[in-house]
């Protein structure tokens, strides 16, 4: 194999084990056995076990960002309904990759979150915001929003999102109730939709979250 087949292999067998057996018992050994490389070609790629967690992620987030760029970005869907069309489109993203998706939340409520949450939070925040700024810029050119301060509002807005985002994996971790899960994402969807002076159920926030946690209609 070349050297990124052999190091995109690692990742996704370490990734299919992590997912099988959890981060912390999995070993290095394990992840190089299953491969076939040597040890010494495992260094090369990775310092640690910690590193391939990183690169997952990393790959994971990546993607989504991609994925959203893109919708954002789409002329044939304008202003606000940008985001309600982002929304349905992570969830379908997010329901594609649910063992990736879950390997990555496990590492975040265990002991590599807090490196593995910064990480990931400004990987987010780089890309997200700009964007966000322009779909709000263009909502007040076509007079959907009055807010003169788009990319101010794009930082709240990203931090909110942020916060919903910890919540619906509590509310997985938990094991809440679908009535449970609506009232608590319906007060974000309504707190959004205060943010930016929009009517309420302007933003569909509250249907792709509870149909990620529970599938199905919402």
């Amino acid at each position: 194999m070349g050297s990124k087949a052999t190091r995109d292999t690692i990742i996704t067998t370490a990734a299919r084990l992590f997912s099988t057996n959890g981060y912390e018992n999995t070993s290095i050994q394990e992840i190089i056995d299953s491969v076939g490389v040597s040890k010494g070609a495992f260094y090369h790629y990775f310092k640690s076990k910690s590193d391939i967690l990183e690169s997952i992620a990393s790959s994971y987030v990546e993607q989504g960002l991609e994925l959203t760029e893109s919708t954002l970005k789409d002329t044939s869907v304008s202003g606000i309904q940008k985001l309600n069309h982002v929304f349905v489109v992570l969830q379908q993203f997010k329901s594609q990759r649910q063992d990736t998706r879950a390997v990555v939340h496990r590492a975040l409520d265990g002991d590599q979150n807090l490196k593995m949450e910064k990480l990931i939070t400004r990987q987010l925040r780089a890309r997200l915001v700009p964007l966000l700024a322009s779909v709000l810029d263009e909502a007040y050119a076509l007079g959907e929003h009055q807010i003169e301060n788009t990319h101010e509002m794009a930082e709240l807005l990203f931090v909110v999102m942020s916060h919903l985002k910890l919540l619906v994996r509590e509310l997985a971790l938990s094991g809440a109730d679908r009535e449970t899960a609506a009232s608590r994402i319906k007060f974000y969807e309504r707190a959004i939709c205060s943010m930016l002076e929009l009517p309420h159920g302007s933003l569909q926030i509250a249907d792709a979250h509870l149909k990620l946690l529970f599938g199905g209609e919402a």
